[in-house]
């Protein structure tokens, strides 16, 4: 049953016979984007805490290199953590844990005011039922039905359209026989 379906595809998306591509939300092409530059974010700023840690002795006096080797340690270790939650993003499974890990991602985002313009629309459209059901979470969203000709004849057998009369929707309408 699933064995046309490439990997990490949630197993709702097999009903549409193989037109996943179709049905996968384009917020999750922004969110590796957005992760992918986070994460070069954070390996410059470990570059910075090893330019900080190498270069404290000849940048400042005795008293200042102790604080410059401080903040390299701090500024590359952070720096390390980082980039490894932020690029762990493109090797997770689409399943519904890791569209929590993908909003915490987000959210971490949020804690500056240079990401916030990024961050927020990506937010608004991770929110989306149609992204939750596609890491399989469970929401209310139903992917839309693929109607084929005879299918939809199928289902309004027998209803007549009437293109001619026009209804007003104020006054009740009585009903025909």
């Amino acid at each position: 049953m699933y064995s046309n379906m490439p990997p990490n595809v949630p197993p709702y998306l097999s009903q549409d016979e193989g037109n996943y591509q179709s049905l996968r939300p384009s917020v999750l092409t922004w969110q590796k984007i957005y992760c992918g530059l986070m994460s070069c974010l954070y390996i410059v700023t470990m570059i910075g805490g090893s330019i900080f840690l190498f270069l404290a002795t000849t940048l400042s006096n005795g008293q200042d290199a102790a604080i410059l080797i401080f903040q390299g340690i701090v500024l590359l270790v952070l720096g390390l953590i980082f980039a490894g939650v932020f690029a762990a993003s493109f090797f997770i499974p689409n399943r519904p844990w890791a569209w929590i890990y993908n909003i915490v991602l987000i959210c971490l985002g949020m804690s500056s005011c240079c990401t916030l313009p990024a961050t927020i629309p990506l937010l608004i459209y991770w929110l989306k039922p149609e992204t939750q059901a596609y890491f399989g979470r469970k929401t209310s969203y139903q992917p839309p039905p693929q109607f084929t000709p005879n299918q939809y004849q199928q289902n309004y057998q027998g209803y007549q359209f009437d293109q001619e009369q026009s209804y007003d929707y104020n006054k009740p309408q009585e009903p025909k026989e």
